[in-house]
């Protein structure tokens, strides 16, 4: 019954949306976001502030419900609190990579993406955990561009025959 009530809280929302209420809507989002919490709990322990752990957490867990447009604003968020924390720099480039997306990932994201895993490099992260994390999307982002220039190449090559 629980689900039920949560599925149609979401369709509402989504109406909403659909519909311009957009006040009304973020206003109902952020209830059906603490009720989905409650649900299930995700920890990316972190170094910075121990305050941005929350925010952390709740990037995480927005990213691995597929709700990418609230884990990167949650993500810029903590960018904005803790300028210095290199975690949120690589939840902000994960988010924006994500394969799960429905639309193709943009080269716009994806030069985003590798500008806020450079900063996430330059800040050192604390732990090896945190550097693992970092340099994991920071290979799927070099691979990326290296696809995206590879199909560029092959874009040209075909238009100049």
């Amino acid at each position: 019954m629980k689900n039920l009530t949560l599925l149609g809280k979401t369709l509402i929302i989504l109406l909403m949306v659909f519909n311009n209420n957009n006040a009304e809507a973020l206003d109902k989002e952020q209830m059906l976001l603490a009720e989905l919490g409650k649900l299930s709990e995700i920890k990316v322990n972190i170094s910075c502030d121990k305050k941005a752990q929350g925010r952390m957490n709740k990037g995480t867990w927005l990213n691995q419900h597929k709700m990418y447009s609230q884990a990167e604003r949650t993500y810029l968020d903590m960018i904005d609190q803790y300028p210095d924390c290199a975690m949120a720099y690589w939840g902000y480039a994960m988010t924006l990579l994500q394969p799960g997306r429905s639309i193709e990932i943009t080269q716009v994201n994806l030069s985003k993406s590798i500008t806020a895993l450079k900063t996430a490099v330059s800040l050192s992260a604390k732990t090896k955990r945190e550097n693992d994390r970092i340099n994991a999307v920071n290979n799927i982002a070099f691979q990326l561009s290296n696809i995206k220039a590879y199909k560029n190449q092959d874009t040209r090559v075909i238009a100049k025959q």
